[in-house]
């Protein structure tokens, strides 16, 4: 993707997609139809493609527009998580980390995995808990455990986590 595609300009091609129409997207987005229409038409210039067919029926999105306004309610999504939780940890508002571990586990990848998460979220707790693989699921579905953690195959996993469905099935 080009330099050029700014937050601002994702917002505008998410717009423009879901109304299919340069006026009604403007509306939307407080600016002159003209403006948009100008920033979108210089940002396919700059990228070399067009994100919109124009019509007189309207507008429709491009196979190659498809992929960038995927790409622009993916990012405009993910920023919104970002800023969202960055604000948390700034006030202090986040969560101890609950993860659940296998005793498998090597104690030097839960430490260097303490660490990293105490040096990326300053200020937030992490408690541990240890078991074997299905209690540990057990957990995570009661809400006691958030973050399962096993050093096995997904298989596994799998296995573990029907056997616990089934144990839970035939004793409700």
């Amino acid at each position: 993707m080009s330099d050029s595609l700014e937050f601002r300009l994702l917002k505008y091609i998410v717009a423009v997609a879901e109304t299919f129409n340069f006026t009604r997207a403007a509306e939307r987005l407080f600016l002159a139809q003209p403006s948009l229409s100008k920033q979108i038409r210089d940002l396919e210039d700059d990228i070399g493609f067009p994100i919109f067919d124009r019509t007189r029926d309207g507008v429709r999105i491009t196979p190659a527009g498809e992929m960038v306004y995927t790409y622009a309610v993916e990012t405009l999504r993910s920023r919104e998580e970002l800023l969202t939780l960055a604000k948390a940890v700034a006030r202090g508002e986040v969560p101890a980390l609950r993860l659940g571990f296998s005793s498998f586990v090597s104690g030097n990848l839960l430490q260097e995995f303490k660490e990293t998460y105490c040096q990326m979220f300053r200020g937030c707790q992490i408690q541990l808990s240890g078991g074997d693989p299905l209690q540990i699921l057990q957990r995570s579905l009661n809400g006691r455990s958030i973050a399962p953690f096993f050093p096995c195959r997904s298989t596994m996993i799998s296995t573990a986590f029907n056997r616990f469905r089934v144990r839970r099935w035939l004793s409700a």
